[in-house]
């Protein structure tokens, strides 16, 4: 009801009311955490002041992508023969970053959990916010493999669009970093393998959808994220490179300066 004014007390209850704890629908609600978000970081916006006509269309319209969920399916079963193997997309951007898990078992692929961060105040470049996704990505996914503790997995598949991210991982070496990237890579490298990074296009990248506003709800309920974008194709088609495959130039190295103190 157009009629009716918006205010940041609407937004926060939209934003707390619903209920996905394996963020099979996190897309969607990523528009209303970051307008809640950017709110709160309007000095003039007050708890009970109404909304401009801009974020009012925002709200609007995230509320009426999000009440067609309805209208979306997700399979009660994605793993047969108690055997699967992990693949988890990361990505990450200005307004925050997030990772999405899929499980591959009897040659399907169906979409697991997903999860995204919004980042607020925290002030993250574009790098810094895709390492982040990648930790994400690496916490998921051992947080599933003790949750699937009778499920036989193969060795996981970590997949992202952030070249700069992925040759610090594939240079295998977290002391020669800033101190920001090289503790998220020791603990990247502490649970995982850098051979099991691959770099794939943006556009390409299902997590995408988890760090920008403006997803719809056809979005959500394509293909296109509930089995993975390029995962169903054969195999030898995907658009994947090894991380060990990029250059490692334009790397953002540790630097120490040494006083010498009489």
């Amino acid at each position: 009801d157009n009629s009716v004014p918006i205010t940041k007390k609407n937004v926060l209850s939209v934003a707390c009311q619903f209920y996905d704890p394996t963020g099979l629908a996190a897309p969607l609600m990523v528009s209303i955490r970051a307008l809640f978000s950017e709110i709160c970081r309007d000095p003039k916006c007050t708890f009970k002041s109404t909304l401009s006509v801009e974020r009012a269309n925002k709200f609007r319209t995230a509320v009426g992508e999000i009440l067609l969920t309805s209208e979306i399916f997700f399979p009660r079963q994605i793993i047969f023969n108690y055997s699967a193997q992990l693949y988890i997309f990361f990505d990450g951007s200005l307004q925050g970053y997030g990772a999405c898990v899929y499980t591959r078992s009897n040659d399907q692929f169906n979409l697991i959990s997903s999860s995204a961060k919004i980042l607020g105040k925290t002030a993250f470049s574009a790098p810094q916010s895709e390492m982040a996704g990648a930790v994400l990505a690496s916490r998921m996914e051992q947080k599933i493999r003790q949750e699937l503790f009778n499920v036989s997995l193969s060795s996981s598949v970590f997949i992202g669009d952030s070249e700069i991210v992925l040759k610090m991982i594939a240079k295998n070496d977290p002391a020669g970093h800033p101190v920001f990237y090289g503790t998220r890579l020791m603990e990247i490298l502490s649970v995982s393998s850098h051979e099991n990074w691959f770099w794939c296009p943006g556009t390409l990248n299902p997590a995408d959808l988890l760090t920008r506003s403006g997803t719809t709800c056809k979005q959500v309920n394509s293909k296109f994220w509930l089995n993975g974008s390029f995962l169903p194709q054969e195999k030898s088609s995907w658009p994947i490179k090894p991380c060990t495959g990029l250059s490692t130039s334009n790397l953002p190295l540790r630097t120490v300066n040494v006083i010498t103190v009489t």
